[in-house]
């Protein structure tokens, strides 16, 4: 598949065009927008052990060395944020995900509102800024309330977060009680409700208030404020119906750059764990914007990024070499363990939130995000949201200080002299990802510790998640391709013995002299 999309797009994740151009809304920073969109992201990982494959999504079995896989959506080209993109289920916060009315449905469970206030507010050491931002949005619009008066911004995601989720996929991930006893967590599917965590022979309920799950998903795009209504109807004096606000844990925090001059997005990425569900063909589909619904294992995302099969904006890539690090669905839920917080339920863990710092190097973009030497308070952009024009490559960029970009700025003329070279021992800090132009991956340049027990990306260069034995798009064998596909025959032979219309790329598996076996992915 050819990208069609800019480097510049790559790099940031955005598509600049005629909306930055006559967008004007300015603040502090020279280029602020105004138009900054609270928003959560949910990365569902689920167990993956067989191959499934359908129109609406493929399920790579043998593409990837983890024994689990990640929802993600591919946006529509049409879309004006993130054309193209391989993104997590997610969108923007709604009034209705602050309803007190949600405080109600869980008082019937027996969680009085203020433990469901210890349960999931942080303390502001360790809240992310993401928080503190909409709780002071929420004050605003009603300047004599308190942020006692309304939901905490950290409930207030997690429905933002499912909802949106259920919107996008029609994955409805809920909490049953009975008779006021919480039972497992239950997803409901195109296909029926299936238990998450376990598969313990439980009372498996389906009637959602008298609606399709269809319909409450087609009720829910049109009004947000229907999400809270399908909780409610679905319940009655014996069985209450939550969301699953509970199996949500923090992962990271994104606040999209400076250089988006129109709408920016304040993004709290969170992490559902469903070691009992192993997703099947029809049983998600995706939504108007999105032109594909796809479960892939990490290292397999990576590495089709890497490929140019498709494109990870920096956040999705960069939390996706963060997933490559761990190759069980157990190591991600340790993990994820030990970063909660001190709640009653263990549902809070610290983040930040990350405000890329883009620049523009001879050869490329380069993505700098906290930590990394070049990352600075003064950091600003220039007309129409342009990223300062650093006059080095990325290579020697690398052995920058930040003390070096006024001389690197100003100057054009023989970078070299402003750079500072490291002492013997000194290790320049980096936190970024690279982007050379015309390039569809960026590159990890990572070797700092990130805070709050939180772990770095991996070496994507060190992926290397093709099984040997299988065409890892067609699913064929290497015992079939050889009776079928001996090595030498001739291409269009091949191409009617594999049964497709395309060969966009062929990988050898040995030499020819060692009967190496030629595999076309499709």
């Amino acid at each position: 598949m050819e990208l069609t999309t800019t480097a510049e797009t790559r790099i940031t994740g955005y598509r600049i065009g005629k909306e930055s151009e006559t967008s004007k809304h300015y603040l502090n920073n020279k280029m602020t927008s105004t138009l900054v969109r609270k928003s959560s992201s949910l990365i569902i990982a689920s167990k993956c052990t067989t191959s499934c494959s359908s129109t609406g999504y493929k399920h790579w079995k043998n593409v990837g060395v983890e024994d689990y896989a990640v929802i993600l959506l591919k946006r529509s080209s049409t879309n004006k944020f993130l054309p193209d993109a391989l993104v997590f289920p997610g969108g923007t916060y709604h009034a209705a995900d602050s309803n007190l009315a949600w405080l109600d449905l869980f008082e019937k469970c027996g969680i009085s509102r203020h433990q469901m206030k210890a349960r999931f507010k942080q303390p502001n050491s360790l809240r992310a800024d993401t928080y503190k931002r909409l709780a002071e949005e929420m004050s605003r619009g009603a300047p004599r309330c308190s942020e006692e008066d309304f939901l905490c911004p950290e409930l207030s995601l997690r429905l933002t977060a499912l909802r949106e989720t259920f919107e996008e996929t029609g994955l409805l991930l809920t909490q049953p009680y009975i008779n006021g006893v919480p039972r497992p967590p239950l997803a409901f599917t195109e296909r029926g409700s299936f238990q998450v965590l376990d598969n313990g022979l439980e009372e498996q309920i389906t009637d959602l208030g008298g609606r399709s799950l269809e319909e409450w998903r087609a009720a829910v795009n049109a009004d947000a404020s229907k999400f809270l209504d399908l909780f409610v109807r679905s319940s009655d004096k014996r069985k209450t119906l939550l969301p699953w606000v509970e199996g949500l844990v923090e992962w990271w925090a994104w606040l999209t750059p400076l250089i988006y001059t129109a709408v920016r997005f304040d993004t709290v990425f969170y992490t559902a764990l469903l070691p009992a569900l192993q997703f099947q063909p029809d049983m998600l589909s995706p939504c108007n914007e999105s032109s594909k619904l796809m479960v892939l294992r990490p290292s397999a995302a990576v590495t089709s990024c890497k490929a140019g099969e498709s494109w990870l904006a920096p956040p999705q890539l960069y939390e996706f070499g963060r997933l490559a690090n761990f190759k069980s669905l157990d190591q991600l839920k340790k993990h994820v363990r030990k970063r909660t917080g001190s709640g009653g339920s263990d549902v809070t863990a610290a983040v930040s939130t990350w405000l890329p710092q883009v620049y523009k190097a001879i050869d490329g973009f380069v993505g700098t995000m906290p930590g990394d030497a070049l990352y600075g308070e003064h950091y600003s952009v220039g007309e129409a949201g342009a990223a300062p024009q650093i006059h080095c490559n990325m290579e020697m960029l690398r052995g920058c200080l930040h003390s070096d970009l006024p001389h690197l700025v100003a100057s054009p003329r023989e970078p070299e002299a402003a750079v500072t070279v490291p002492r013997p021992g000194q290790v320049v800090p980096l936190n970024r990802v690279e982007m050379k132009t015309n390039s569809p991956y960026g590159i990890f340049q990572v070797n700092v510790v990130t805070e709050h027990g939180q772990v770095g990306p991996v070496n994507i260069h060190r992926l290397n998640p093709v099984t040997p034995n299988i065409c890892p798009l067609c699913q064929v064998s290497s015992h079939d391709i050889k009776h079928v596909l001996p090595h030498g025959r001739d291409l269009a032979v091949q191409r009617r013995q594999h049964k497709i219309n395309t060969i966009t790329q062929h990988t050898t598996l040995g030499g020819p002299r060692d009967g190496g076996v030629l595999l076309a992915q499709c």
